[in-house]
């Protein structure tokens, strides 16, 4: 295979040249690490590097710290922390071998990208790619951060040359390395998994000779990457119950879940109606917790859990509800039951019922009118609390809204449980719900609101499946999906401008703006160009327009950063210099390279 790759090496002429310009890239990618210092790393890299330590130990990959410690086992991809568990069994724990390591893996992956452009393109073309690439500010970034873009960049790059030099001389050995190094890169980050299949077709398309022998070449590069990613997807398995070949604790379906849930709230703020009677909730008193279990219409909606804080309370057990507002706000009926439940009977002691007969209460700024509670006060925005006079262990409440009702207004209704006193001014908890069904708890003391409580919302935070959420947010509506989320993300991908990438010591500041702008927008505007270049060579653009088509996708579906798109820079720049090649070439009247 050596000889091969000779072949792939440029001319002797110019081997100082380029040795020139790859010992600066090294220079300049260390000098910005020296510049940069500790500033930058992102939220992954402590588990990726708790988990590479982990490694070292014998202990596996240890526990998971994502979604804070919730999983007994780690739930990102292996790459990564397989990598840095072997710079570390050399040099020890260190972030600056890590970085020194990635700078050398940078300068390895320009000369490929100049490879890459060499085959499809050729010298002229090649060798602007190797110097735009040394002084690339976003492959100089990506060196010096403690996180798996820079490897994840080398592994795809790889596939791609293996690709092109399988496509120059069809030999099988090319291919089988660009499967291997394919299941590398998912297991390093696995956004390309929905590339695999258009790699696979463009595979078959490719290979010469017969039928046969594209069906050949192309099932087994699929049952190649399929081997490389199938233990790590067996371990997710066992450990997660889900078939997923990289990351199992997917906070990409949360987020997701989380653009229907945004929706349901907006058009639910937006209705002239609140489609719903009655709220109820019921109480479970545990040790160190409540589980409120929350009902509309007699229809399940949700499980809220509020960890205990309530040692210092005494005589705790009174309720009541409170209404907010000067206009009148009223309630129909409200209830409050002692429920036991024992062998599948249900016992209800009926403490409170306004519709039969109200019950000494104290409150304030309330009449009574028609077996209604009608509260009235002069301040808009102020709570009006009724406490009730009944102790007996109420723990299930309902509330019937006055029909018909805003949707602004039954969030001004709430429940009032664990009261310490029979006063307005008691201190415990208020419960209520908003229009878009998702219930809320607040402490309050001494009559006022205070801070919202933590809650562990059961259904909507789950650990839900990616595709799942993805087909649920689709489903839901796929308009929205389309225009308020995947259409903005897309363009936020291939925006030239920097965001969403900051921490506490680092901010994007005007000079990076300006940085980003200059060498990225130009790649925009010249692609188009370059694919235009490559138009008699079908199957090569095919090739490089996976990655950017399977990548900017991908991300788009979710949460796109600019971090992400660094992946496929490369394949921009590649086509983006032939693009600045040919119209050099036009305006010269040279047709010809």
């Amino acid at each position: 295979m050596m000889h091969r790759i000779e072949k792939c090496l440029p001319p002797i002429a110019d081997k100082k040249m380029i040795l020139y310009v790859l010992a600066a890239a090294i220079a300049v990618r260390i000098l910005f690490g020296l510049v940069l210092g500790g500033k930058l790393n992102f939220y992954d890299t402590v588990h990726y590097d708790t988990a590479a330590q982990s490694i070292l130990k014998g202990e596996g990959f240890g526990k998971s710290l994502y979604f804070y410690d919730k999983f007994d086992h780690y739930c990102l991809e292996p790459a990564y922390p397989i990598f840095l568990s072997i710079i570390y069994f050399i040099f020890g724990h260190s972030f600056a071998a890590v970085k020194l390591v990635q700078i050398l893996l940078s300068v390895a992956h320009i000369y490929l990208i100049f490879l890459i452009a060499r085959n499809i393109f050729n010298d002229r073309v090649a060798l602007i790619v190797l110097f735009f690439s040394a002084v690339y500010p976003f492959f100089v970034f990506i060196a010096n951060i403690v996180y798996s873009t820079q490897l994840f960049s080398f592994f795809l790059t790889l596939v791609i040359y293996c690709l092109v030099l399988f496509h120059r001389n069809q030999k099988p050995g090319w291919l089988l390395a660009s499967a291997i190094f394919l299941g590398l890169a998912i297991l390093t980050i696995p956004v390309l998994l929905p590339g695999v299949p258009l790699f696979i077709v463009w595979l078959y398309v490719a290979t010469k000779g017969r039928s046969v022998k594209k069906v050949l070449y192309a099932g087994l590069y699929g049952c190649v990457v399929i081997l490389t990613l199938l233990p790590w997807t067996i371990r997710n398995y066992v450990a997660f119950r889900q078939l997923s070949p990289g990351r199992a604790c997917n906070e990409a379906a949360n987020l997701l879940n989380y653009r229907v849930y945004l929706d349901e709230r907006e058009k639910s703020l937006a209705a002239d109606f609140f489609n719903g009677r009655t709220f109820a909730i019921y109480c479970v008193d545990n040790d160190s917790t409540v589980a409120i279990d929350c009902f509309l219409d007699d229809r399940y909606l949700v499980t809220v859990v509020i960890g205990k804080d309530r040692k210092d309370e005494k005589n705790a057990g009174y309720f009541g509800l409170a209404l907010k507002g000067g206009g009148g706000q009223k309630i129909d009926r409200y209830r409050a039951i002692s429920r036991r439940i024992a062998q599948n009977d249900t016992a209800d002691v009926v403490l409170v019922d306004t519709a039969e007969e109200l019950p000494d209460f104290i409150a304030d700024g309330e009449v009574m009118e028609d077996r209604t509670l009608l509260f009235t006060g002069g301040h808009a925005e102020r709570w009006f609390p009724a406490v009730f006079d009944a102790r007996e262990g109420a723990n299930y409440f309902e509330m019937s809204y006055a029909q018909p009702i805003s949707p602004q207004d039954i969030r001004q209704c709430c429940f009032l449980i664990d009261m310490d006193e029979y006063d307005p001014a008691a201190s415990g908890y208020m419960v209520w719900l908003n229009p878009w069904k998702e219930v809320d708890v607040r402490k309050i003391e001494s009559g006022e609101p205070k801070q919202s409580v933590t809650l562990s919302n059961q259904i909507r935070y789950g650990n839900s499946n990616y595709l799942a959420a993805t087909m649920k947010l689709i489903l839901h509506d796929p308009v929205f999906f389309f225009v308020k989320h995947f259409v903005p993300e897309f363009a936020h991908f291939w925006s030239p401008f920097v965001s969403r990438i900051s921490n506490q010591s680092f901010r994007a500041s005007e000079l990076i703006q300006w940085v980003s702008v200059v060498f990225f927008l130009p790649l925009l505007l010249l692609f188009p160009i370059g694919l235009y270049a490559l138009r008699k060579s079908v199957v090569e653009m095919a090739l490089l327009l996976i990655p950017v088509l399977t990548i900017s996708t991908g991300y788009s579906i979710f949460f796109a950063e600019i971090r992400f798109r660094i992946p496929i820079d490369p394949v921009m720049i590649i086509v983006a210099m032939a693009g600045l090649d040919w119209l050099w070439r036009f305006f010269t009247g040279k047709n010809k390279p």
